[in-house]
């Protein structure tokens, strides 16, 4: 159990290939140990530790193989979810400014039809008047 405190300690770049050495390395696999983290009473005999000991000395390389392998091919998923991420957030930003520059014409589009409204007001206020002057001036007339 203090392996994974240990993991929780290192830096975030190294815990992918820590834990796929973690997860591959011979001597720690679910078949030898329980989920409490102790060797199970069966395979604690000597006998048995030293064909494990000698299954070890020959896969290792195998195993390390294996691990660089798979670790690579995860630095590379890595690297392209990274990769993806950057683009996404440059997405993102691009559609913040749009987002705000429609905002800013939105408001400047409202604004000049409420100056629109307001000449027409005063054209329909001056045109009244005009009316009523031209019917007084007719009453006058007459």
């Amino acid at each position: 159990m203090a392996t994974h405190r240990t993991f929780l300690l290192l830096p975030p770049k190294s815990f992918p290939f820590l834990l796929l050495l973690f997860i591959f390395h011979p001597n720690i696999t679910n078949s030898r140990f329980r989920a409490s983290g102790t060797m199970s009473a069966q395979q604690s005999s000597t006998g048995q530790h030293s064909q494990v000991a000698n299954s070890n000395a020959q896969g290792a390389p195998d195993i390390i193989a294996e691990c660089r392998m798979q670790t690579e091919a995860l630095l590379s998923k890595l690297r392209n979810a990274e990769s993806a991420a950057r683009l996404t957030d440059k997405k993102l930003s691009y559609h913040k400014s749009m987002h705000e520059n429609l905002i800013k014409q939105c408001r400047a589009l409202k604004q000049a039809n409420e100056e629109k409204d307001q000449e027409i007001e005063n054209l329909k206020y001056s045109y009244n008047q005009l009316l009523s002057e031209f019917r007084r001036l007719q009453n006058e007339t007459r």
